[in-house]
């Protein structure tokens, strides 16, 4: 992981952008390295896994990508903790996460694409849960990062 700069600290609070239903964010805590999210699992499926991007004010973007090889990310009605290291500078450019893996597809401008230019000053830092995948095979969210959550559990 990149090392400490003061920059990794925003005080602008990361704007929340939540593509499923199904999971819903408590509390939102930073620290030196990254996010901590409190996340909940509202539905009656258990979440086997998911894809959180997140963007910092310069617009890097690096993806995260949760699932265990066994049991339940998150049973129904569970909550979790996830932490979400922020993008580094030289290692997390544009819209290609940490693994090569496309945080997002530009062409789109969902709320999971690169944020704009603004030349008026910083931007606020973006979270975006992105997918879920569940235990019967089903999802929420962007269906290419939840078929990439299908590939991985298969693997």
């Amino acid at each position: 992981m990149g090392a400490y700069t003061k920059s990794n600290i925003c005080a602008t609070p990361p704007e929340i952008v939540n593509e499923t239903s199904s999971v819903v964010v408590g509390n939102v805590d930073q620290d030196r390295v990254g996010y901590k999210l409190s996340l909940r699992n509202a539905s009656g499926l258990a979440v086997d896994a998911m894809v959180v991007s997140v963007f910092d004010a310069e617009g890097r973007c690096k993806m995260h990508s949760r699932s265990l090889s066994h049991g339940h990310l998150m049973p129904p009605g569970t909550t979790i903790e996830s932490h979400l290291s922020f993008p580094v500078a030289g290692e997390d450019e544009d819209i290609v996460g940490a693994d090569g893996i496309s945080c997002s597809d530009p062409r789109e401008g969902g709320a999971g694409s690169q944020p704009a230019i603004n030349s008026s000053g910083p931007r606020a830092p973006k979270i975006v849960i992105e997918a879920v995948d569940f235990e019967d095979g089903s999802y929420e969210g962007d269906a290419r990062k939840a078929a990439m959550l299908e590939g991985f559990q298969r693997d």
